[in-house]
């Protein structure tokens, strides 16, 4: 099987990843994991969905348009 593999923090995603952080600063919205930033920036840029299980990364769906690829019981 093969995965691909791709480059999360270049120069270019790591401004855009901080300039989406402090967009959620200035809603009231603390990320408590500067990852979670990162990782979910990568996505959108990207045009991907991501899987995950954690109340925490809902704002970014809400406010930086991330698509949560949802699975079963995981709602």
């Amino acid at each position: 099987m093969d995965l691909r593999v791709y480059e999360l923090l270049g120069v270019e995603h790591a401004l855009r990843a901080a300039g989406r952080h402090r967009a959620l600063r200035k809603k009231g919205i603390a990320i408590r994991k500067t990852v979670d930033v990162v990782i979910a920036s990568f996505c959108v840029d990207a045009g991907m969905s991501l899987l995950f299980a954690d109340r925490r990364l809902q704002p970014m769906v809400q406010h930086l348009n991330l698509a949560p690829a949802l699975a079963p019981g995981l709602e």
